[in-house]
């Protein structure tokens, strides 16, 4: 509670003027009566004025002199209601609210005026007190008034007013109806400044008089105040179709993909971002937009294919590379988004172009390809024209291909798919126990041929599969127990090229001759090779012929589908010394016996053999 209280003036109020005053007194009865004025006087005075407010005393006109304090409190209250008249006005405008002084926590104190009218002569030392009292009968006292103020119920009051009056800053925003782009403009907010109210309404209670308090407000700034920009790119945005077309490389892999207006607008995103607004597409939306994209364009990079030139001692290209190609959906979605904003209507694709491993621009030194380190080679004279077509088609994957130091070679990896689509026919294969005509008969020949180049070469083999029984053509020239089966995926043939240089592979078919040729081009390390004769132990002979009635056949046709071969355990033996070190490994194969299988028409089969007696 504050006080806001009018200063005490002390003045003379005059006396009424009266008529003429008789001078005739007896000398004695003067004297007398001076003497006992002086002597009762004050006595009498203040006998008069106990427990009253002594003479002289006023506040704004208002004669308090011989009032006992409840009474002056009674008559001010009465001459001053100020407390419960509504003379405060407070405007906003047009709007006006009228106030009563104490809905503002202000209030009239006539007590305290009372109290103090009461105190002036009797607060201090007694010659003090006879002074003031002779000065207000002489002058007389103007008392200002008391008014107290709570700020805390006029802090309540115009809190409570301020909740219709206060106005929440809005910002500028935009969105699409339709295709239509559509703005709402910032508003300034406003807050009522509450204490300037309550200064203002401590000052003009001192006047106790009726009074108008325009409101003040304090301006309350949106954060964001244009979004001028921001509609100026969503109108671009959805303004025509975007155009989204490949680059020269790639125009044949797809065609161009036409974005409408209506796709646009569904992917715009508006999002405010800190002081304003930004407008962009949905960077998941266009890239799934994408997505059927991306594979059309997909292409692997494609190693050139090479053959070392002897006489030159270089590398020649044969096949060239090919770069690979990748839509690179991040960086076009990119460009689509920055394009959006704009005019410009049409995007390129990004496309992420990888140079081959082995491109066409490698020499023989970079790669430590400089002479042939060795070379196997396998005889097919004899087979029919179906296998050896298999054989040639199959060994030209490997013709020309390069293996990295330290890189492990696999064999199903760059056969790739056996088919007919990819020029194979059918030929004899073995195939669960049996020899049967299946696609790529002949395939095995050119894996046993790398077998034995990288075998003869010293290189570590991780991964070999022998047949199933010993097989001819891979016996000529060597012997057995050195032929290597393959079947993708399950069955692979790998070796490491563990040489500190490259390795090139090439493949050479002679048809006249009957011969397959594997060579390896690197540059020596120093390895020598020893590789022993095949070692024959445990002969299993084979068992009788087997006739196996087809009903596709004539009678009297006959075909021979399995040839009889007899069983044996081969152990080859390899030594490989290098950098002071010797390594040796054996290649053991377990060939199981094979009968003579013969088709016939039905009825033709001859009954079998009877079983051999035992031994008394």
């Amino acid at each position: 509670m504050s006080d806001v209280t009018q200063p005490i003036v002390v003045r003379r109020i005059a006396a009424p003027k009266t008529g003429a005053r008789p001078w005739a007194f007896v000398p004695s009865i003067a004297l007398a009566a001076v003497v006992l004025l002086v002597f009762l006087a004050p006595v009498a005075f203040e006998i008069a004025y106990s427990g009253r407010i002594y003479a002289g005393v006023q506040m704004w006109g208002l004669d308090l002199s011989g009032m006992r304090p409840d009474e002056a409190v009674l008559a001010l209250e009465a001459r001053f209601p100020y407390s419960s008249q509504p003379v405060i006005t407070l405007r906003d405008g047009e709007r006006t609210w009228s106030v009563r002084p104490r809905e503002v926590g202000i209030q009239f104190d006539a007590a305290a005026i009372a109290q103090s009218a009461y105190q002036l002569g009797r607060n201090e030392s007694l010659s003090k007190n006879l002074e003031t009292q002779a000065r207000l009968l002489w002058a007389g006292a103007q008392l200002g008034p008391v008014v107290r103020m709570d700020p805390n119920t006029a802090r309540l009051y115009l809190e409570s007013l301020a909740s219709s009056l206060n106005v929440l800053p809005r910002d500028a925003s935009l969105r699409l109806d339709g295709l239509n782009v559509v703005v709402t403009p910032a508003i300034v907010g406003r807050t009522l400044d509450i204490d300037a109210a309550i200064s203002r309404l401590a000052e003009t209670s001192r006047t106790l008089a009726s009074v108008e308090i325009p409101l003040e407000y304090k301006s309350l700034q949106p954060s964001i105040a244009d979004v001028s920009q921001a509609k100026t790119h969503l109108e671009a945005i959805v303004s025509s179709p975007m155009l989204v077309q490949p680059d020269a490389a790639t125009s044949g892999l797809t065609g161009p993909l036409q974005i409408s207006r209506e796709d646009l607008a569904s992917m715009t995103v508006i999002r405010r971002m800190d002081n304003r607004v930004d407008v962009t597409l949905n960077e998941a939306r266009l890239a799934a937009l994408l997505a059927p994209i991306a594979p059309k364009i997909a292409r692997p990079a494609v190693d050139a294919h090479f053959i070392f030139d002897d006489e030159l001692r270089q590398l020649q290209v044969i096949s060239p590379s090919q770069p690979g190609y990748a839509l690179n959906t991040q960086a076009t979605v990119a460009r689509i988004n920055q394009q959006a904003l704009t005019d410009q209507r049409q995007v390129t694709l990004a496309i992420t172009r990888t140079l081959a491993t082995y491109h066409d621009g490698l020499t023989g030194q970079e790669l430590g390809i400089t002479e042939l380190i060795t070379q196997g080679v396998t005889y097919f004279k004899g087979s029919s024209a179906t296998r050896v077509k298999n054989i040639a088609t199959a060994a030209g994957k490997f013709h020309g291909i390069i293996i990295a130091p330290g890189e492990t070679f696999s064999f199903d990896k760059f056969l790739g798919d056996v088919s007919l689509d990819q020029g194979y026919t059918e030929a004899l294969i073995i195939f669960n126990g049996r020899t049967v005509k299946g696609v790529g008969g002949g395939v095995c020949q050119v894996s046993t041929t790398a077998f034995r180049a990288a075998y003869q070469a010293g290189f570590p083999i991780v991964e070999r599969w022998p047949h199933a029984y010993r097989v001819s053509w891979y016996e000529k020239g060597f012997g057995p127990g050195l032929d290597a089966t393959v079947f993708a995926p399950e069955v692979d043939f790998k070796f490491v090229n563990d040489s500190p240089y490259h390795l090139l592979i090439e493949t050479y078919v002679n048809e006249k001759s009957g011969t397959l040729t594997f060579k390896f081009y690197s540059t020596k390390d120093g390895r020598k090779v020893k590789i022993t004769l095949p070692e024959i132990k445990n002969i299993v002979p084979h068992g009788p012929d087997k006739y196996e009635e087809d009903p596709t056949f004539q009678p009297g046709q006959k075909e021979q589908v399995d040839w009889a071969v007899d069983g044996a355990d081969v152990t080859v033996k390899r030594v490989v010394e290098r950098d002071g070190k010797v390594i040796t490994d054996t290649v053991f194969t377990r060939y199981q016996p094979w009968q003579a299988v013969f088709k016939v028409a039905p009825g033709e089969a001859p009954p079998p053999p009877p079983p051999a007696e035992a031994n008394p």
